[in-house]
């Protein structure tokens, strides 16, 4: 097994992909499916290689890079459960104490196909929650040799998609994890799990476009959106030194969970709060005072050509909600009247996943998250796509008791 088994309390966040992709809202659905792509798990007791699939082999890639290898200390199992499941493991268990140390071991929606020879896919059935799943790039294409590895023109997503060998592709919503080591990422010390997970999509796919597009000192940031992604776009632009960040949202407060938008802004750093249905003329009054705008909003009718106005000469507008119809229309003229931009952005690759999580320890960056029990998360789907999540859900499997079972059956 060219990769990694990720075992004990298993945490997975809950994103708004998870929610269009049950719904088939973006495009259809291969169901059966389980969604999740923000997982975090601990690692200790146990020492076998990595092997890190940097050299090609699927068909698109012709590139003979020799694989490399890292070891890393997991908790031990049945030793003959994972000499079948890792043919290059250690033959014997390291039985020296060693301190647990959390790692994310997901850094995108996307994942390239790898045939099974390579990557050994094997479904693991647990509380019926399939979690064989792998998270890597080709590292051949010019995107990945760009250390892009997120834009990777061969990719497939990680859940509702399949391998090469015919195998669902599927998420973590589970108790295990299985796939490359190559994205696997040391969670710092001093950074809960809980608070971690919910960076390994929500929180790179502000901070990638943030750090791309010169958010620093002398900087003027708009975040758009008030929420998951919205709320830790004001963390992180805070964190990179924006002079001023101004929290855009419809209104003061909303109505689902009854938190005041305007308070919550300010507490995670905003300078200013922009409530654009509470406060008539907002556009005029704010004119040309943002040089970039980062919107996490997914809505058809969203006011773009007023978020447009806020902008400077040759300033940006950033758009990472996806809405499941259409974006408004656009009048070429508000991008050409002050050279504006308006472009995308998808997470980030891993070199800037590991630089958020640095930095996020660094400044104390602390997102708002609540914990739900991973055998309710159906229940928290619902909350979320009702609006209630404050402002971001993690899935927690408290019954480490029953895990230990399974593992021993493995």
């Amino acid at each position: 097994m060219h990769g990694v088994h990720l075992t004990q309390f298993p945490i997975s966040g809950i994103c708004g992909t998870d929610l269009h992709t049950l719904s088939s809202g973006w495009y259809p659905t291969d169901y059966p499916t389980c969604v999740g792509h923000e997982y975090v798990r601990t690692m200790s007791n146990f020492t076998f290689h990595i092997i890190h699939p940097f050299r090609p082999v699927h068909k698109y890639c012709k590139s003979t890079r020799r694989l490399t290898t890292t070891k890393i200390q997991t908790r031990r199992l049945n030793h003959q459960s994972w000499r079948q499941s890792f043919p290059r493991a250690s033959s014997r268990p390291d039985r020296r104490r060693r301190r647990t140390s959390w790692l994310s071991v997901s850094f995108s929606l996307f994942t390239v196909v790898f045939p099974s020879s390579f990557l050994h896919v094997q479904k693991i059935q647990l509380q019926e929650s399939p979690s064989n799943i792998g998270s890597a790039a080709c590292a051949d294409c010019e995107e990945c040799t760009s250390g892009l590895e997120n834009y990777c023109s061969n990719l497939i997503p990680t859940y509702n998609g399949r391998y090469a060998n015919g195998e669902r592709c599927m998420g973590g919503y589970a108790n295990y994890w299985r796939g490359p080591g190559a994205f696997v990422f040391r969670i710092p010390d001093g950074m809960p799990p809980a608070e971690a997970a919910p960076m390994l999509c929500a929180g790179v796919s502000v901070y990638f476009p943030l750090k791309t597009h010169g958010c620093g000192p002398g900087k003027k940031v708009g975040i758009i959106g008030i929420g998951g992604l919205g709320h830790f776009g004001i963390l992180f632009a805070k964190a990179l030194g924006a002079d001023k960040v101004f929290a855009i949202s419809r209104y003061n407060s909303t109505s689902a969970s009854g938190a005041s938008k305007r308070d919550d802004a300010l507490r995670l750093g905003a300078d200013e709060f922009i409530a654009t249905e509470d406060e008539p003329g907002w556009e005029t009054k704010h004119a040309r005072s943002l040089d970039l705008i980062i919107s996490t909003v997914a809505s058809p009718k969203m006011p773009i050509l007023s978020y447009l106005s806020l902008l400077r000469v040759n300033g940006t507008l950033i758009q990472l909600g996806a809405p499941e119809d259409t974006l408004p229309p656009l009048n070429a003229h508000w991008l050409i009247g002050k050279g504006v931009k308006l472009g995308g952005s998808l997470i980030g690759p891993p070199s800037v996943i590991r630089e958020m999580l640095e930095l996020a320890v660094e400044k104390r960056v602390r997102p708002i998250v609540q914990e739900r029990r991973m055998k309710d998360a159906n229940q928290a789907l619902l909350d979320m796509q009702n609006g209630l999540a404050r402002y971001r859900y993690v899935l927690v499997n408290e019954d480490d008791e029953e895990g230990g079972r399974q593992e021993a059956k493995l």
